[in-house]
């Protein structure tokens, strides 16, 4: 009909829409954002297929009868680009021929700018335009054999010379690079005849045309605004838009995809907000998920690397775009069909990413990378493994929370809620399985031989096998993974290859996030806790690096390293949480499976530090913290002076301010000397595990000061933020303090109104004064705060700190002579039976010996100043260690 139309010119109103045109139309659905589906009529010159000679003959005849040409769309995906003797190719080739001959007749024009006929591929193929010309060239080298001969010779046409055609292919015909982006499926019952699409992106197709080819209209703004067609006129942008869509729309996709299929999400439109935005939706966690994947992965990634012309508004552009488009409320595609080829995928639109990251090194691979990887690891999974391989050509997975054997056993012909999500695959959400297929093949480490990826997963954690496992026992089929060329295409950025050990963090973690999936926790629980910042992802979420994953250190002499038994013990949250399901996964008897689980355990254990001199931040002043406390502390100020000039005297040292002092230990012992003491090493190992690895490299104390500078800035908020920092970067779950209720400086941050301390910090009362015989310092806390300077003033005193202070217990340095006895008589009567004591007050008659206070012992006594036996040296101690001072008031702290 449409054939009759063009060459009768019937201007009837043959479509039936009233408009007279008399034109072919086809319809086209877009379903806008708010569900409201409009049909676009499209009109047409003509319809015909080049599937048959008498379709072929007709095209040819209809260009014959042409008087301009523009451009030639070809729709052709890899299949048809992967030769140049593919139909696509050949018949691109006949009809590029029959346009040169109309040409060389003066029949047929080309009125674009440059009088060059413009092909445009619609289909995402990489540098299709060059692909499509080569294989053109090809073809008109070789005479352009078969089809084109027969339709000529039926024509009557003449064979032009082979020369000819190539000059005009080079000087007639512009192949252009393009990128196309549309989701489109089809209206149902329609048969596929009837597209049906999402609104129009904001480029829905990008045209490189660096030599102004195109005809004009086709970059006239309301091309651009309307269709989405843009037109790059300059060397990188196309790239830069190939490598964007790549990495943040088809990156996010694969990202999603497996997640949100397990959970039985089985349209991409569950990513939609929920009507309520305090319902937290599956959905909306996976949304929250890609969000923070495209922030500390894919953006920085893409700006950082130099071989994609990016900026930042560039990729926040396309994540705006491809978000809204994402989140389509009421257009999604299904789960399961983004899903195939995942194994693939991964390196395809994850790989990019990940090399960027390594190879930049400013961005460490993120929990949320590493979790999208083993989503892929865990889709690819099947409920029954073995060596026989898949039924039919396709494997059997289970669902989230479904019962894998219960997957595995059940009917090969499913259910009557199975459902047909692509040729041959199907899923049935209420049997709690899927199909899947998969061709990546890979080496298993065990048995030094290829086999298919999910036979080796299979393998591995079936209950047949002793599975699931421990992390560590998954690593190797994790490596195998991200190596294969079929799968996640790393094997250039490994350890092997002179990378960082980033690669053995990231297979570290995907190894415990698989584990962990594979042992029965939710895909849903797993988001959750790095969305909420738990354990191992505290502070920052989904961005925590993934070496926070390991469950064990590695030797890093090999992406397959073992567990280093001689790495140091840094604290770190367990990356395998109390109620995970892993725990209640057995342990192998191997020695780096075992050493895994002891060294996780371990590591992630909380001390209590039972006696500190550190103050909290409502103690103003006397809370000492920052880099110039550190560097002055009196270890590293003895070293100092075994290096000073002779200049440099205590006195004159002292007299300068504490930066100053900094200033002169920093030179002396981290500039002109290398830092090998265990006092400057344990300002290094400060420094870097609080993220200033790079300032250390570069010796620079100025960043350094900066850092700590944006805590001070925030007053005693920021000193209790640090504190917080350290505390938990420590692993320390609290440390007991030293307060002395005698020093007027400390009483004055606890009075009049006990303040409010950080729960790392807890209290003990220290009463050095009394059992030293500081009757001078006793005497004025005593006076100072209103007690009467006597021992039932001195008790009440104590007890009103204990109220206040609320110490864990109480402390003393007591005298060199202190001791009191188990057994025996003494002057005093029974010593050391504090139960039985009925002296009270202090040893008056020591108090009345001229300087009781400060009376050194007899040098000739069994107590001298350097050995003390703990017995009785015959001078009286300041405090009766009968005395009710000790039974009623410090013994009962």
């Amino acid at each position: 009909g449409g054939e009759n139309q063009r060459q009768n010119g019937d201007a009837d109103d043959d479509d039936g829409d009233g408009d007279g045109d008399g034109a072919l139309k086809y319809e086209v659905d877009t379903v806008e954002f708010d569900g409201e589906t409009r049909t676009e009529r499209v009109s047409c010159y003509g319809a015909g297929t080049l599937g048959s000679e008498g379709g072929m003959k007709e095209a040819l005849s209809a260009i014959s009868d042409m008087k301009t040409i523009s451009v030639i769309g070809v729709g052709v995906t890899e299949a048809g680009l992967s030769s140049p003797s593919t139909k696509a190719m050949i018949d691109l080739t006949i009809l590029l021929h029959r346009i040169e001959t109309q040409m060389g007749l003066g029949k047929l024009k080309c009125p674009n700018p440059n009088g060059r006929v413009c092909i445009v591929n619609t289909d995402n193929v990489p540098h299709n335009g060059k692909a499509i010309r080569g294989h053109v060239l090809e073809n008109a080298k070789k005479g352009v054999a078969g089809p084109q001969q027969a339709a000529e010779e039926e024509d009557g046409g003449k064979k032009e010379d082979t020369d000819k055609f190539v000059k005009f292919l080079n000087a007639k015909v512009a192949f252009l690079d393009s990128m196309v982006d549309r989701i489109t499926s089809q209206r149902e019952g329609s048969r596929g005849l009837i597209p049906r699409c999402e609104p129009v992106p904001s480029k829905a197709l990008v045209i490189e045309d660096l030599n102004g080819d195109l005809p004009p209209p086709l970059s006239a703004d309301i091309v651009r605004k309307e269709r989405g067609v843009v037109v790059r006129t300059q060397n990188g942008q196309l790239d830069a838009d190939v490598a964007l869509k790549l990495r943040v729309a088809n990156g996010t996709h694969t990202a999603a995809a497996q997640a949100m299929a397990l959970c039985g999400m089985t349209m991409t439109d569950a990513l939609s907000p929920p009507a309520s935005s305090n319902y937290d939706s599956e959905g909306k966690v996976v949304m929250e998920y890609l969000d923070s994947l495209i922030a500390t992965q894919i953006h920085p990634a893409a700006t950082d690397d130099p071989s994609i012309k990016c900026n930042d508004d560039d990729v926040n552009a396309a994540w705006d775009d491809w978000r809204r488009r994402l989140t389509h409320p009421h257009f999604g595609l299904s789960t399961f069909f983004i899903s195939q080829n995942c194994a693939a995928k991964g390196g395809i639109r994850l790989g990019p990413t990940i090399k960027s990251l390594l190879r930049g090194g400013n961005e460490p691979i993120s929990a949320s990378m590493a979790f999208a990887l083993a989503m892929i690891l865990r889709f690819l999974t099947p409920a029954a493994g073995g060596p026989n391989g898949p039924k039919g050509g396709a494997y059997r997975g289970w669902l989230d929370g479904a019962d894998r054997s219960e997957a595995a056993n059940s009917s090969p012909e499913g259910g009557e809620h199975a459902r047909m999500y692509a040729d041959g695959l199907r899923h049935d959400l209420s049997g709690g399985w899927y199909e899947f297929r998969c061709d990546c093949t890979v080496v298993d480490e065990d048995r030094a031989s290829t086999v298919a990826l999910p036979l080796l997963l299979g393998r591995l954690s079936s209950s047949s096998s002793s599975g699931p496992r421990q992390p560590s026992s998954y690593r190797s089929a994790v490596v195998a993974y991200l190596t294969s060329e079929e799968g996640g295409d790393l094997g250039e950025i490994t350890p092997e290859r002179g990378a960082t050990s980033g690669f053995d963090d990231l297979a570290d973690a995907v190894a415990t996030l698989y584990a962990r999936l594979v042992a029965g926790d939710s895909v849903p629980s797993l988001l959750r806790e790095m969305r909420d910042e738990i354990g191992p992802y505290e502070d920052r979420g989904f961005a925590a690096p993934c070496s926070a994953l390991s469950d064990a250190p590695r030797s890093r002499t090999g992406s397959n390293g073992k567990c280093n038994p001689r790495s140091p013990l840094f604290h770190r949250p367990n990356p395998i949480p109390d109620d995970s399901a892993l725990l209640k996964v057995g342990i192998g008897m191997t020695e780096d499976e075992i050493a895994g689980v002891v060294f996780g355990e371990v590591a992630s254990a909380e001390a209590v530090d039972l006696h500190t001199h550190l103050l909290p931040p409502s103690h103003g002043p006397l809370c000492l913290w920052g880099i110039d406390e550190l560097l002055t502390y009196h270890y590293l100020v003895a070293e100092y002076f075994l290096t000073a000039p002779p200049t440099v005297s205590p006195e004159s040292f002292y007299a300068l301010t504490k930066s100053a002092q900094a200033d002169l230990v920093w030179k002396a012992l981290f500039l002109d000397r290398s830092p090998i003491s265990e006092a400057c090493r344990g300002v290094i190992t400060t420094l870097v595990s609080l993220g200033l690895e790079g300032e250390v490299k570069s010796r620079d104390l100025d960043k350094i000061r900066e850092f700590y500078a944006e805590y001070r800035d925030s007053g005693e908020k920021g000193a209790e933020d640090f504190s917080r920092r350290v505390y938990e970067g420590a692993g320390v779950r609290y440390a007991v303090m030293t307060n002395v209720p005698f020093d007027a400086n400390e009483a004055r941050c606890w009075r009049p109104r006990p303040k409010e301390y950080p729960p790392q910090y807890r209290s003990a009362l220290r009463v050095d004064p009394l059992l030293a015989g500081d009757r001078k310092a006793v005497e004025t806390a005593l006076s100072g705060s209103g007690y009467e300077t006597t021992l039932d003033g001195a008790r009440k005193y104590l007890n009103d700190w204990i109220d206040t202070m609320k110490p864990e217990y109480v402390m003393a340095s007591t005298p060199h002579d202190f001791a009191a006895q188990r057994t025996g008589q003494g002057a005093g009567g029974v010593k050391g039976n504090l139960a039985n004591v009925t002296k009270t007050g202090l040893n008056e008659e020591a108090l009345k010996s001229p300087g009781a206070f400060s009376k050194l012992a007899d040098p000739s006594a069994n107590c001298d100043a350097t050995k003390c036996d703990g017995e009785d040296d015959g001078e009286a101690s300041v405090v009766d260690e009968n005395s009710d001072l000790l039974s009623d008031v410090l013994m009962k702290v």
